[in-house]
């Protein structure tokens, strides 16, 4: 990410972005609008391809998939988050699979809220359903999608006593050479994180983003291009039939009333999301 100065072309075309020459003054920028609440400002410090990119992923999957399908999907996260909301504790001491770590659970535990405010964003957007996802906009995602989820995080974050989690006391430089900038982020409570930015068409991406962006982006394309509509249609009674047994077994995880209940519940959920599995598998083969 990058702070940025926006400004206005005549004429009504595109904002044109001016990043400032300091990486630390640039990146406090767009920390800052992070800070208010601001999404959008990260769709706006990444490089003008990247922003093809998420766009031409996201038409890309559309164009691939079924409208009941995917609208049943939406249906089932919907209800897994509500069990989750409800299940939680169930949820964080599960044996099932193997008992969590303490750090693991220390790590899940602090991530948790945001996980289901992200989940719940999401599966109330435009996107929920296929006519929203072929109509994607990415500004927008950002601006509406992202905007709420920052708002809701620093809402419960500022109402439980604790800091806005997109604030930082100081942005400091600690290095640059050539295109790699390595600057010290220091929050309010004296935490401070070092992060190494990549100069790239002009945006201050961080490195493990820049490095890893093209490979990524090559690889989920021409997996979605091996996909055939034709498979998806073949198989949708199934997918629809599984998705219903899912829904079943969600059920009984959400009306678990002890953790021996709770496992079991989630033991007997395996069985049709193997069976999604398999047929994710046999579509894109």
């Amino acid at each position: 990410m990058a702070g940025l100065l926006a400004t206005s072309c005549a004429g009504g075309e595109e904002d044109v972005l001016i990043f400032p020459d300091d990486p630390a003054t640039a990146v406090g920028m767009i920390t800052g609008e992070l800070a208010e609440g601001n999404g959008e400002i990260i769709w706006d410090a990444l490089p003008r391809t990247y922003q093809s990119d998420i766009n031409s992923v996201v038409y890309l999957l559309s164009e691939k998939l079924d409208a009941e399908v995917y609208d049943k999907c939406f249906c089932v996260i919907r209800r897994i988050i509500d069990v989750a909301n409800g299940q939680e504790n169930f949820i964080l001491n599960t044996r099932f699979g193997g008992k969590f770590s303490a750090e693991s659970l220390a790590k899940i535990v602090n991530a948790w809220p945001s996980i289901i405010v992200l989940a719940e964003c999401i599966s109330n957007s435009e996107i929920a359903d296929l006519v929203g996802l072929q109509s994607f906009d990415g500004r927008s995602f950002f601006d509406n999608i992202v905007s709420s989820f920052i708002g809701i995080t620093k809402g419960r974050s500022l109402s439980s006593g604790e800091r806005n989690p997109f604030v930082y006391s100081n942005i400091d430089l600690l290095k640059t050479n050539n295109n790699r900038t390595i600057l010290r982020l220091t929050s309010p409570d004296g935490t401070a994180d070092r992060m190494e930015f990549t100069n790239l068409q002009g945006r201050l991406i961080p490195t493990y983003i820049a490095d890893n962006w093209v490979k990524t982006i090559t690889k989920i394309k021409r997996n979605l291009e091996a996909i055939n509509p034709k498979d998806i249609a073949k198989n949708k009674p199934q997918v629809i039939t599984l998705l219903s047994m899912f829904e079943v077994a969600l059920k009984q995880i959400e009306i678990a009333e002890t953790q021996i209940q709770f496992d079991q519940s989630v033991q007997r959920a395996v069985l049709p999301l193997m069976g999604l599995l398999l047929l994710l598998i046999e579509i894109e083969n």
